[in-house]
């Protein structure tokens, strides 16, 4: 007996009316037992399968990725982000590494030679990049892209507050010195 819901498999696209019953359901009889599946309402949302936390979830839950069949990555995006943060805990260096490559073209080589020619100083206030964990910003010009030097985490928000004008530089220089006493 087929239930709402259900559609009927066969070669034929149409049911014979022999078949249906006065509810509006259809009797088959045992000989020609078909399989029944159910049907997917025309609203339903697409779902893929997260593997590494074995769950069903739509398609929006899933990073867009063009080079994958179905369009999407094989991990929903919170294990795709936790994979990903997981692997740069493990590998600081590459994702360094690759910020740096990706964003100034550079490595972290690169900047440590910088870092070292400037003899371990900010460019600006002259202090010592002291420690590993002390920020080291890579100062460039924002139109041309070509880097200035290194710089200390303070000195790098005063060039952005002052927007990289010399005028205003000018004015807070000259502002200061007739403050100070």
């Amino acid at each position: 007996m087929r239930s709402a819901g259900y559609t009927y498999h066969s070669e034929s696209a149409t049911i014979p009316p022999q078949y249906k019953t006065p509810g509006g359901s259809y009797e088959l009889p045992p000989a020609r037992h078909r399989r029944l599946s159910p049907v997917e309402p025309h609203d339903t949302v697409p779902t893929k399968f997260c593997p590494r936390c074995a769950t069903h979830k739509p398609l929006s839950g899933f990073h867009k990725n063009r080079a994958k069949p179905d369009g999407v990555q094989g991990y929903c995006r919170p294990c795709f982000v936790t994979l990903n943060s997981d692997y740069a805990r493990r590998h600081p260096d590459w994702s360094r590494n690759t910020h740096l490559r990706k964003t100034f073209g550079i490595t972290v080589a690169d900047r440590q030679r910088i870092v070292d020619a400037q003899g371990g100083r900010c460019a600006i206030c002259a202090d010592l990049f002291e420690g590993q964990y002390r920020s080291k910003c890579i100062d460039h010009d924002h139109e041309t892209g070509q880097i200035r030097g290194i710089l200390c985490r303070r000195c790098n928000i005063m060039l952005g507050h002052a927007r990289d004008r010399v005028d205003i530089l000018a004015a807070a220089i000259s502002y200061l010195g007739d403050t100070l006493p």
